[in-house]
C-alpha cells in the first residue's frame, strides 16, 4: 500500500508539473497569438520554448557576415535586421483585410479616429523570445504613450543574474522610486547649460586627436573605432571626472571588457536555446562579474 501511496504522488506530481509547463510553454503563448491576431497585430509564428530566437539569430548572423555595401545613414537594417524585415512584412499585411472591411461598410466616414488608430497598428508586430511575448512598436505616439506612461503597467523585463553585476544598479535596470532618485542625480548633467559648458573641451579633444590622426596617417593605418572609443572615454574622464583619459584608462577598459562580456552573453539568456548550454559549460561563464568588482575597487 505505501509503494502505491508513492507511486500515486509521484505520478500526481508528474501530471502537475506536466499541465503547468504545457500551460506556461504551448497554451498561454499560443492564446496571446490568437488574441492579438484577431486584433490585426500580426508577426512570426510562435515556436515551443525557443519562439523566434532562431530566426533572430541566423538574420543578424546573415546580415553582419559582410561588410556594409555602401555608406547610408539607414542603419535599421543592420543593426536589427529582424525588426526591419518583420515590420515590413507582417506589419501592413496584417491590417489590410480589416481596413478594406472597414471602408467598404463606410465606416472609416463615420469613425475616422477608429480607423486612423489601424493604421498606427499597421506596423507594429508580434514576435516571441523563449515563451514571452514581444510586441515591436512602431508608431511614435505609441512609443510616447508607453514611455510617459506612469501606471506601472509597462514594466521592464527581468536582468539575468549574470549581467546584474555588469549592469549594477543603473537607470536601466531600476524602476519606481529608485529609478526616480538616480534620474533626480543624473538629469543636472544633462542641462543645457552644463552641455554648452563641455563643448570647449570636446573640441579641444577631437582637434587633438585630428591631428594625432594626419601625424600616424602618413606612416600606418588609424583604427578609427579604437580612436573613438579613447576620444568618448576622454571626454567623459574631463567632462565628469576632472581627469586625463591617462589616469582612468583602466577603469574604461575594463569597462568596455565589460560591455564586451555583455554582447557576448546576450544570447545565453534566450531561453532553451542550443548556445545557453554552450555558455554555462563555458569558463567564462562566471567572468562578468570580475570587471565590474574590479572598476569599483579603483573608483573606492
Amino acid at each position: 500500500m505505501a509503494f502505491l501511496a508513492v507511486a500515486a504522488l509521484l505520478l500526481l506530481l508528474l501530471l502537475t508539473f506536466l499541465r503547468k509547463s504545457l500551460s506556461l510553454f504551448v497554451w498561454e503563448p499560443l492564446r496571446i497569438q490568437r488574441c492579438l491576431r484577431a486584433q490585426g497585430v500580426s508577426g512570426p509564428s510562435y515556436r515551443v520554448l525557443v519562439g523566434n530566437f532562431p530566426e533572430i539569430s541566423a538574420t543578424t548572423k546573415a546580415i553582419r557576415a559582410s561588410p556594409l555595401p555602401h555608406v547610408t545613414h539607414n542603419i535599421m537594417p543592420r543593426v536589427l535586421p529582424d525588426f526591419s524585415i518583420w515590420s515590413e512584412k507582417y506589419g501592413d499585411r496584417a491590417m489590410d483585410d480589416i481596413l478594406q472591411f472597414l471602408m467598404s461598410l463606410h465606416y472609416g466616414r463615420l469613425f475616422p479616429r477608429s480607423v486612423e488608430y489601424c493604421l498606427k497598428l499597421s506596423k507594429q508586430y508580434l514576435y516571441w523570445l523563449g515563451w514571452k511575448a514581444r510586441l515591436a512598436v512602431v508608431d511614435p505616439e505609441l512609443c510616447k504613450e508607453v514611455l510617459f506612461n506612469k501606471f506601472g503597467h509597462y514594466a521592464k523585463p527581468n536582468v539575468p543574474a549574470q549581467l546584474l553585476d555588469i549592469l549594477v544598479n543603473g537607470l536601466i535596470t531600476l524602476e519606481g522610486e529608485k529609478w526616480t532618485q538616480h534620474k533626480r542625480v543624473v538629469h543636472p548633467a544633462f542641462f543645457l547649460n552644463n552641455l554648452k559648458g563641455m563643448v570647449p573641451t570636446i573640441v579641444d579633444l577631437t582637434s587633438a586627436m585630428l591631428e594625432k590622426w594626419k601625424s600616424e596617417s602618413l606612416c600606418k593605418e588609424v583604427d578609427a573605432f579604437k580612436e573613438f572609443h579613447a576620444l568618448a572615454a576622454d571626454v567623459i574622464a574631463h567632462t565628469v571626472f576632472g581627469s586625463s583619459y591617462a589616469e582612468w584608462k583602466q577603469v574604461f577598459l575594463l569597462q568596455y571588457q565589460q560591455l564586451a562580456l555583455m554582447s557576448a552573453f546576450i544570447f545565453c539568456y534566450y531561453p532553451w536555446n542550443q548556445a545557453t548550454l554552450l555558455c554555462i559549460m563555458s569558463p567564462s561563464f562566471l567572468k562578468p562579474a570580475a570587471p565590474g568588482k574590479a572598476v569599483r575597487r579603483i573608483q573606492s
